[in-house]
């Protein structure tokens, strides 16, 4: 089952779970936390069931469980499988046998069942499962019924009138009517409800009205076959080819499909256009074939030959692509500069070294100020040092350093010269190097006052700079590590007091707690999608619909508005730092982290960084859910546990979390509770924190971190520390375990 049907079928479950606890819309608000335990209650109220034990409250439980962990086929046999326990929960299970139905894909027995929900239910729960009828009886088909329920759902449900109108208007016969309902819909809704006007406009016959319409909310395909139909292929070509660039890979593969098929390039950009497309859906070898269409032209640009060449080393034809580099840098223009260095870069990567050097020598040469050029010359430097041609290597980065010192490669090279000079025990050339990356305010400035303050061979000056690093570095990774160094108490954050919403964060918020209920999940992702892009919000309103965002469990956006929020305050403003770093499902993480003896905070911390608490998320390696964990590792820790193995787990909150601290304990276990490798080897595996653990340094937990030598797990290292700070300051008290670091 996929991620987003078991996400969608979280959300049904909790708003149908609402309706049977009799709660009001404003109970939402407290997101993943009251099903935070699903798999847990589920697999103890199983064992009641084998056992003949459970009570009907428990059926009724346990049934509501099994739709969140997406087994609808489970809630007819335990809601039906006696004649008394159908009969005694009858007026409470119709909702619950509603949405497995409606899960299976039966969709009008479902709606018939929330129809007979809404009909014994009061006032606004009434007006929830009509909605969900409505819902339903569109999807199977019978618009004029659904057009009722909608209806009847919008008399009761104000507070989302307008987006019912929009369901409304998709759903009915009269067009006229439709275009007025759509009207009402919300502004967040605009872009929705434009694509909807544009196919109730061509069911009225207007057909010019309808492209518009549909082009202006972004059905970019469908305007443009349209507008092919008008034999308007002036703008059909100009829809089609902009489609071919849109976020949405399926609309670039339908975009594609209707140029190939009705508006076939002519032009330079048009084929590029096409390959650019072919190479996003991963077709490498339509995307060549479109590219050499491109260079058809006796004179194909600088911009068409480097596109060329991009879409040859995608393709593995990294020959052809040295070839089409070359010809685009030998013309006169910005593009025929960046040609010059990807040859040089392509050659580089292709064990090329001395045509490499000798071709980005020449780039930084010729084109001296290109932004390009730092990054070229870097690249020569350490190829050079690869090599073991130290000292050239070493007057390219100083070279590096003095021409363009605030470069993020300057600040690199800085760093490299320091490090060497440490190597032969210059501490005195390695602190001068630290020293300029403070003056020249690098990226790294607080990295190198860390390693000033090391260096330094008087007490008194070292925690001197530990004091400044810990104020100027405040909730960083050096300068938690610099408060402690230099004796200064922990981190202490102010406590939030708390404020009533302001009317439009209130607005937003039961809006969308009932777009949820309803299961109007579209709507719903419009309207967070629609408040996030939103530039503009007053200071308190934007910390408010950030914080009702992350309480829904809408953790990605909540954050997003969060970091907006710094800038409009403070980065260490206190409400801020909660919202970017938050602890939703704080007793269940607890508790686990309890169960295995792990630091709750440090738990945290390390949620933080693998999914931001977002039970959903899949990282491109194809790591699950909250703690995320790969599926081998999942399946190997569920099997010493003795856990049915079902893959869908990864992606259930409370088993996710259950999987992942049983792995990181073992971890800690294997390490000696020593938490700096137990976090490494989370990160990159077992085997290459054996190879640092035997090196001299090992045994102090800074130096070890300082030279991890995987950037990447250096820097999650650092980042969970730091974190854990964090989340002490901001989230007291809990016993705080403690193990050398802060």
């Amino acid at each position: 089952m996929s991620v987003k049907r078991i996400v969608s079928l979280l959300s049904l479950v909790t708003g149908v779970s609402l309706l049977l606890a009799g709660s009001t819309s404003a109970q939402v608000a407290s997101g993943l936390d009251g099903s935070a335990a699903t798999w847990r209650e589920a697999v103890r109220l199983r064992a009641g069931l084998a056992a003949d034990s459970a009570r009907p409250e428990d059926l009724l439980r346990l049934a509501e469980l099994e739709l969140a962990l997406g087994q609808p086929d489970r809630v007819h046999r335990i809601l039906t499988g006696s004649a008394e326990t159908a009969e005694g929960l009858a007026h409470r299970s119709t909702p619950l046998l509603a949405a497995a139905e409606y899960e299976l894909g039966r969709f009008g027995s479902a709606a018939a069942m929330f129809g007979q929900a809404a009909a014994g239910l009061p006032g606004r729960e009434a007006a929830v499962m009509a909605a969900r009828a409505g819902d339903a009886y569109e999807k199977a088909g019978q618009r004029d019924i659904a057009v009722l329920y909608y209806r009847l759902a919008a008399y009761s449900l104000q507070e989302i009138a307008g987006w019912l109108a929009l369901r409304e208007a998709r759903t009915s016969r009269d067009g006229r009517r439709a275009v007025a309902l759509l009207a009402r819909v919300p502004r967040e809704g605009r872009v929705l409800a434009l694509s909807v006007r544009g196919e109730v406009l061509l069911a009225l016959g207007d057909t010019v009205g309808a492209v518009d319409a549909l082009a202006a909310g972004g059905v970019l395909p469908r305007a443009a076959s349209l507008a092919v139909a008008l034999d308007d292929t002036v703008l059909a070509r100009a829809l089609a080819y902009r489609s071919m660039d849109a976020a949405d890979t399926a609309v670039v593969r339908e975009g594609l499909s209707l140029v190939v098929t009705h508006l076939p390039a002519h032009t330079e950009q048009e084929f590029l256009a096409l390959a650019r497309a072919a190479a996003r859906l991963r077709s490498f070898r339509e995307a060549v074939r479109y590219a050499e269409a491109a260079m058809a032209a006796d004179t194909p640009s600088a911009a068409a030959l480097v596109a060329f060449g991009d879409v040859l080393v995608q393709a593995g034809q990294s020959g052809r692509a040295l070839v089409a580099y070359q010809r685009a840098a030998s013309l006169q223009d910005e593009r025929a500069q960046v040609a010059a260095y990807k040859r040089g870069a392509l050659l580089m990567r292709l064990g090329q070294s001395a045509r490499g050097i000798t071709e980005l020598t020449a780039f930084v040469e010729r084109y001296p100020s290109h932004r390009l050029a730092p990054v070229a010359l870097y690249a020569v430097a350490d190829r050079h040092a690869r090599n073991r041609r130290r000292q050239t290597a070493e007057a390219l980065f100083c070279e590096i350093s003095e021409r363009w010192p605030q470069h993020s490669h300057a600040s690199q090279a800085r760093f490299k010269l320091a490090e060497w000079a440490l190597s032969r025990r210059d501490t005195a050339a390695a602190a001068d190097w630290y020293r300029a990356e403070v003056n020249a305010a690098g990226l790294q400035k607080n990295v190198a006052l860390f390693h000033l303050a090391m260096l330094a061979s008087d007490s008194l000056a070292a925690k001197g700079i530990f004091a400044t690093l810990a104020r100027v570095d405040s909730i960083g990774y050096y300068g938690t590590i610099a408060r402690q160094l230099a004796g200064l108490p922990p981190m202490r954050i102010d406590p939030v007091s708390e404020a009533p919403l302001s009317a439009a964060a209130d607005k937003l918020l039961v809006a969308l707690d009932l777009l949820r209920e309803s299961h109007l999940l579209e709507e719903a992702t419009v309207l967070v999608d629609a408040v996030v892009a939103q530039e503009r919000h007053p200071p308190a309103e934007l910390l408010d619909v950030a914080e009702g965002l992350v309480e829904r469990g809408y953790m990605a956006e909540g954050i997003r508005l969060g970091w907006r929020a710094a800038r409009q305050y403070t980065l260490n403003h206190p409400r801020v730092l909660r919202v970017i770093y938050p602890w939703p499902n704080r007793e269940l993480i607890e508790a686990e982290a309890m169960d295995h003896e792990v630091d709750p905070y440090l738990l945290a911390a390390l949620i933080r960084q693998e999914s931001a608490f977002r039970a959903e998320v899949i990282s491109h390696a194809g790591a699950y859910g909250l703690m995320q964990l790969m599926p081998a590792t999942a399946r190997e820790v569920a099997r010493k546990l003795q856990v049915e193995w079902d893959p869908t787990l990864l992606t259930v909150l409370d088993a996710n979390l259950h999987l992942g601290v049983t792995h990181f304990a073992y971890l800690l276990r294997r390490y000696s509770e020593d938490v700096i490798p137990a976090l490494a080897a989370y990160n990159a595996g077992s085997t290459p924190v054996r190879r640092w653990l035997a090196r001299p340094e090992a045994n102090d937990p800074v130096r070890f971190v300082e030279r991890i030598p995987y950037q990447e797990t250096r820097g999650y290292v650092r980042t969970v520390l730091r974190n854990r700070s964090l989340y002490r300051a901001l989230y007291p008290p809990t016993p705080v375990f403690t193990d050398g670091m802060p």
